[in-house]
Formats: structure tokens, sequence, C-alpha cells
């Protein structure tokens, strides 16, 4: 089946039930494609697959994360849509053709990406029909992601513009996307105007289920899967959505369309039916038709730059000396505290065995005691606006005992309402949580509040976290950065403690402007390429390295008797990130090294 996207592609962002719809209605008399609805999903996929070669056709799908308001999109347009997979609902059984009676003869009629039937037919036979499995994902915006991620991507996204101007009449684009008229903020933010239509469907005050806040960007839709495959995509799991939007507020609607037989079967064959009546009525759906897992969501790291800047070592050589120079700088000229910093920034888990995970690096810096809350208030935000600036996703977390005791940090499931109520230890692979822990005074934990300590013991200690299921827990894997600033030890057991040297010494506000001054966008964007790059390079131990580590771990021990076994961790963790950081594919002797060498200074520290 044929659905020449090459020809219509215009048309086909813009509305594409109508080509879909148009083929569909050629082959209406096609019993074996009724027979077999979803060939036709798979075969649209591809047809879909090989356009997106082109980046300025996949670039001229609009982007659901460049709008302030879902609602703002064109109803039933194509739409691309970067998520998270905050919830998962039941299956639901759906109506994926049926058969009809028109003018004495028998028609096949399709249903896939819908879920309203709005035509008149003569006759309808109940037990005639198609029906398939549909599975529905609760998603959200990336938890915590950059302004300077959706700065990019917006712009990336101008092509759609040009393209679709250039393809076809400017007055039929300006009638699809009228709503969606773009201003710009003070600081590059990306905003829209017009965008009141439909405004209470993404804040009427109901728990949208965000982990946090995202200064009103957030977005939210139900997105709806056709293939079986998609049980392989897990919960906090950050896809690319391309399908099918449908803005339209169900329970408006519903009245209008109920009376129908093909709507009461549809709704009768729901195994969900009415548990996330919320979800159908209120929040936008998306049907998809392709969904691909994201690795990183850095949109200036296409596979090109994966060919050419792993093979470039220069680049990360450069790059390393140059993000050293900036923490440190940040960090009051305290070079061992920024080198820890780049080796947590680019960690990552690697390996789990024995309930033991491997490549995680969180990291403590301590003696953070040297100015007042109102300067270390400061300071930190400027620090966390740096980091921010050049990570995808992050999360400043001040500690304070009153939020600690009456905030769950944990998700969980309402089943009265049918929903992951999320916390905000709820976050996506390869966020930065960034927690200053000077905030906290003397006082006692409720159970609130030590059911959140003890998450965030686990996130430290082996990368998971328990969600609360009711009359049971559920463990889900993280995969997060985690660092700590605090006076002393921290109360979380981060073996990895860095004290400062110097901190506070400086004006904070002359500090910050230089850094402000000396990064160009062309370094920060590089920056930004490097930290990605460097958690997807791909790192081999020879089998004769093997034997190096493991000579030179007996070594250590009888060299070093107070060592223990995460001391002896941490080094070999600490060698493949420095090898990693300056662009290696395999353990060297050198980064063995300068691994024992940086934790010999970080224990004269803590001494």
């Amino acid at each position: 089946m044929d659905f020449a996207l090459g020809e219509c592609w215009s048309q086909f962002v813009k509305k594409p039930l109508e080509v879909i719809d148009a083929i569909l209605d050629r082959n209406n008399r096609n019993n074996s494609l009724f027979e077999k609805p979803l060939d036709i999903h798979f075969a649209l996929k591809q047809q879909l697959q090989q356009q997106l070669s082109d980046d300025c056709k996949r670039d001229s799908i609009p982007a659901v994360n460049n709008y302030a308001s879902i609602t703002s999109l064109p109803h039933k347009s194509l739409v691309r849509f970067r998520c998270m997979v905050q919830d998962m609902f039941d299956p639901e059984v759906v109506v994926a053709a049926y058969k009809t009676r028109h003018d004495g003869s028998d028609l096949f009629r399709f249903c896939l990406y819908k879920d309203v039937i709005d035509e008149n037919f003569e006759e309808f036979d109940v037990d005639d029909n198609i029906v398939i499995d549909r599975l529905k994902y609760y998603c959200v915006s990336v938890p915590g992601e950059s302004n300077w991620v959706k700065n990019v991507t917006f712009k990336q996204n101008h092509c759609s513009i040009d393209f679709t101007v250039k393809n076809a009449q400017k007055r039929e684009f300006d009638q699809c996307s009228e709503s969606a008229k773009r201003t710009k903020t003070s600081d590059d933010e990306t905003i829209e105007s017009g965008q009141t239509i439909h405004s209470s469907l993404e804040n009427n005050g109901r728990d949208l289920c965000f982990p946090f806040p995202d200064n009103g960007m957030e977005k939210s839709c139900v997105v709806k899967f056709y293939e079986p495959m998609n049980p392989m995509i897990k919960l906090n799991d950050v896809i690319e959505v391309i399908g099918i939007i449908d803005c339209e507020n169900r329970s408006a609607a519903k009245s209008e369309t109920d009376d129908t037989e093909v709507n009461k079967l549809i709704d009768n064959l729901s195994l969900a039916a009415g548990d996330d009546d919320y979800c159908y009525t209120v929040v936008p759906r998306i049907y998809a038709v392709i969904v691909k897992p994201l690795i990183h969501i850095n949109p200036l790291v296409s596979d090109s730059h994966f060919l050419s800047l792993f093979e470039d070592k220069s680049f990360f050589i450069k790059m390393n000396l140059e993000l050293k120079s900036l923490l440190s700088a940040a960090l009051f000229d305290d070079e061992l505290a920024a080198e820890y910093l780049i080796y947590a920034l680019i960690s990552k888990v690697y390996n789990r065995k024995d309930m033991a995970t491997v490549g995680s690096l969180p990291i403590n810096f301590t003696r953070a005691s040297n100015l007042n809350r109102q300067k270390m208030d400061f300071y930190l935000h400027s620090f966390n606006s740096l980091l921010s600036s050049i990570v995808t996703h992050s999360f400043f977390l001040p500690l304070k005992l009153d939020k600690l005791n009456n905030e769950s940090f944990v998700p969980r499931k309402d089943y009265d309402e049918n929903k992951l109520k999320s916390g905000i230890l709820q976050m996506s692979k390869n966020t930065l949580f960034l927690i200053d822990e000077t905030y906290l005074s003397p006082g006692k934990l409720s159970n609130i509040g030590i059911n959140n300590m003890s998450a965030m013991k686990n996130i430290v200690l082996s990368q998971n976290i328990s969600y609360e299921f009711q009359f049971d827990r559920i463990e889900y894997d993280t995969d997060v950065q985690v660092v700590i600033f605090s006076e002393a030890q921290s109360l979380l057991p981060v073996t990895c403690q860095v004290p400062l040297n110097n901190f506070g010494i400086k004006d904070i506000d002359t500090v910050f402007d230089s850094i402000n001054t000396y990064l160009s966008e062309p370094l920060l964007n590089n920056l930004r390429r490097y930290i990605t790059l460097c958690r997807l390079l791909p790192y081999e131990l020879p089998a004769e390295k093997q034997t190096f580590i493991q000579n030179g771990l007996v070594s250590l021990m009888e060299s070093k008797p107070g060592m223990d076994i995460d001391d002896l961790h941490r080094i070999i963790t600490l060698s493949r990130l420095i090898s990693v950081s300056k662009g290696e594919r395999e353990f060297t002797e050198s980064s063995w090294e300068i691994a024992k060498q940086l934790e010999a200074e970080r224990r004269i520290r803590c001494s």
C-alpha cells in the first residue's frame, strides 16, 4: 500500500487522516486488508521513516515541546513529542476495522489513529469487526529539561516553516498554524501568543503528574501505541513520538457521539473503560505512528557527530581542559574538585550485577560553609545555572527539613484516580541531581522524611528507587548524577567526599561575571556536545588489562591496608572516566595512575 507521502508531504503533516482515509477508501472492499488492519500501520510507519531521512522534512513536523500550549497545535495534525513515560495504563481492546453496508454493498472501514467514528452507515454487524490490543502511556515533557535544549530545538524547527511555505501555499500553512504565532521573551525562552484556546485542558487545578515544575512549560499527552514491541518501553524512559494529535475535549464531544452503535461498541470493548476518564476527556492524545527510544536528548549531537567527533581525540582533550578551567573557576580555583565534578557529570551506570551498580560516581562537596545564607543561596543558584547551561536536564533541590518531612519525594500509585502521582525522585536517565544540604537544621524526621531519605539513599548506593503501589513496592532502576553540597559529611552515604579548598574566598558576582564573559555560544555548544559524547563513547576493557587491574588492586590493598571495597571500585570507575574524558575507547595504564593520584589527594583533604 503506497501512501505517496513524498508527493503530499505538506498535506500529510497538516491533515494526515485525510491522506490516510483517501487511500483506505480505495481499499474499502479489500477483505485481506480488513482481516489484518495493522498491516496498514506498518506500511505507513515504513514509508514515514523513509521520508524522515530528510532532516528538513523531519523538522517540518511541529514539535509539541515548542508550544506553550499543546492545544495551539492544529487538531488532528502530525506532531513530534520528546517526552518521558510517566505512567502506564492497562491495555485496551479497540476496534481497528469493521464492516458496514452502504447502498446494498459491503464496505470495510478502518479506524486506526482515532477513538471516535464520525460517519453514518446503513447497517453495522457487531460480530463482523476486527479488534486489536492498544497500549497507552501517560507521557510528559522531559523533567528538568534545560532551557538551551528547548531553544535549540525551537530554532531547528524553523526549518519546518521554511520547508512548508516553500512546498505549499503560505495561506494554507497560516490557516493551520494561526493559533501558534510565536514571540520570544527577554531570556530567549519560546512562548506562544494567542494560547487561550482550551487552556483549561492543561491547567485545570488537577495534578498532571509532573515530577517537578518547569516554569509552566510542562506538556502532557496520553500516547497510544499499536505495536506489540512497545512493552519494551519502560516507565521513565525518554522517547520521541511521531503521531497524530487529538486535542478535542472528549467530555464536551462525548454526548454527541455516544449514541452511535460503533462508539458504544468501542466503549464496551475498552479493558480500561472509565479508569482514566480524565486522560480521555481532558489531556490531549497522540496516536503514535513511530516511537523511538532516545539514548540522549541533546539536539546538538546527531548521528554525524558520532562518526566525526568520536574519532577526534583532540576535541575531547581540548574540551576536557576547557571544562576543567570553567568548573575550577566556579569552584574558587579548586582544580581537584573540578576534576571530580567532570567525572561525575559524564558518569553513567554501565553494569548491574549481583545487586551491585557499576559506573555511578555520586560526589559530596564538603566545607561549603564560608558564606552566609544569602550568599550561599546566590552562589548555588548561580552554580546550578552554570551546570544547567551545559547538561541537558537537571534538578536542583535545596533540602530543607520542612520540605523533607511534608512532601513525598517518591512516586505513588493512586488507584482511586488510576494514576501515578509523581515525586521529585521520578527522574529520567542522565538527570543531574544537585542537592543543597546546607539548609538542613537540627530536627526530627517524620515518617515521610524517613521514606524520602531512604529513597535518596538507595539512589546514591545502588541507583534504584522503590515506587509505592498501595500494598507493594516496585523497584525501578535509575541513572542520575548526584552532586551534594554540605558543610560536613552528607547525611546520604556518598563515599566520594571532596572537601573544598578556598571556598567562598572570592566575590561571587565577579566569579560568575568573568565566566559568562568567557563563555561564547560556540564554546558552550561544544561543551554540551562533549558531555553527551563522553557518555556515549564506546569503552572496552581488554583481557590483558583486566589482569593489570587485578594486580594493581592487590598492590593497593597491600600498601594501603585502610582501603575498602568502595575505594577500590572508585579507582576503577575513575580510571574508566578519565580515559573516556580524553576520547580513549579502552583502559589505559596512564588513566589508572591518574586515578590513584586523584584519590590520594582527595584522601589527604579528608584526613
